[in-house]
């Protein structure tokens, strides 16, 4: 509930936010399956992927275009990672271990579909620094190094949609002056 008043006080009531409510509620979801089982579930992400359609056809905030250098701009980065990683874990120990999950790469793209470039760079820097610092905590308390990045994802995904248009113009804004 909390969420929503927030989304609602920085978007304002519209479809927009309407939608991004469901979002935010799916990502909870997601957040909660990935930290019980370390898997994601592809419905939701596909789930994610399809509001990306209303609202695209009911809010005119992104094009086409910045819709899916949204989905790319991150999954592609984090594909690769996952492949490369996932090849030199295999020539190390025999077996194929991901440093980024496809769940993680799938939500990134779902999300930048959704919620755009800038948003999900954001979004993106934001989750990858949560989940260093709650990495390091967890190392710290119980000596596990392996966690799921989905609900530190899904944290930052929540930011860079509530900030981060504002917070990419703002840093442009700082080195390019019109």
């Amino acid at each position: 509930a909390l969420l929503y008043i927030i989304t609602i006080s920085v978007m304002d009531i519209n479809v927009y936010s309407i939608i991004t409510c469901l979002f935010f509620s799916i990502l909870i979801v997601v957040a909660f399956i990935d930290i019980d089982t370390l898997e994601m579930d592809i419905r939701m992400l596909i789930l994610i992927a399809v509001l990306a359609i209303p609202s695209a056809i009911f809010s005119d905030e992104l094009t086409i275009l910045q819709r899916v250098t949204g989905a790319l701009y991150i999954s592609v980065p984090f594909f690769l990672i996952g492949e490369i990683s996932g090849a030199v874990m295999k020539k190390q120990t025999g077996e194929k271990i991901r440093g980024i999950e496809l769940g993680d790469t799938i939500l990134m793209a779902a999300s930048g579909l959704l919620i755009g470039h800038k948003s999900i760079i954001v979004a993106a820097f934001t989750g990858i620094i949560c989940a260093a610092i709650g990495g390091i905590i967890s190392k710290a308390i119980n000596g596990e190094s392996k966690i799921p990045f989905g609900p530190y994802l899904s944290l930052g995904i929540v930011f860079g949609t509530l900030f981060g248009n504002r917070l990419t113009d703002w840093y442009v804004n700082m080195f390019i002056h019109y």
